[in-house]
């Protein structure tokens, strides 16, 4: 159900707001992610009762990962002295990626007679990312037909591990930013000068 995928933006939310300083180092950025997804495993379990199977979990957990990992790494990237200080533009630019179905469907209907336009709005959203994994064509609900025309227009979810490595290789490029703009003089918050 749409809950599900909800329940799994809603960890990867918080994860962004994580009161306790990081190492900086590429462990902490390693494991972080594991611990979001292994919180987002009850949450997924309470907003699906009996509709999310081990296998579905697994995966919703697997995104969950990749998609704090990605979120963390940008976080980094835009303060890598005190990254918890970037957390509040990671937050806007995810809720803005999460919606771009919705802010993107009248672009994609003025552009209706090529696929593309329809498709990117649809690939670009951690949302779409989550319901593939949780196999809920969250597209086709009637909030939706409501709210944005694109549920009218033809549109396909990118494929499973297209979009893993998409948000994998995008997080492994924000740490690595964030580890080139870190100066020698200043080392992340927690480690000793």
């Amino acid at each position: 159900s749409l809950l599900v995928i909800l329940a799994a933006a809603a960890v990867l939310t918080a994860a962004l707001f994580d009161p306790f300083p990081e190492s900086g180092s590429l462990r902490d950025l390693a494991l972080r992610p594991l611990g979001t997804a292994l919180a987002a495993v009850p949450a997924i379990v309470v907003a699906g009762p009996g509709a999310v199977t081990p296998i579905i979990l697994a995966h919703l957990a697997g995104g969950v990962a990749v998609l704090a990992f990605l979120l963390l790494a940008a976080r980094r990237a835009l303060s890598p002295r005190d990254p918890r200080h970037g957390a509040a533009p990671v937050a806007v630019l995810f809720a803005l990626a999460c919606a771009a179905p919705v802010w993107m469907g009248p672009l994609a209907e003025a552009l209706a007679p090529w696929a593309p336009p329809t498709d990117w709005s649809v690939a670009v959203s951690p949302l779409s990312f989550l319901s593939v994994l949780a196999q809920v064509d969250y597209l086709s609900s009637q909030w939706f037909y409501v709210i944005t025309p694109l549920s009218t227009l033809p549109y396909g979810y990118p494929p499973e591990r297209t979009l893993f490595a998409v948000y994998l290789v995008a997080g492994a490029l924000l740490g690595l930013l964030a580890r080139g703009r870190r100066t020698p003089t200043e080392p992340p918050v927690g480690e000793p000068r």
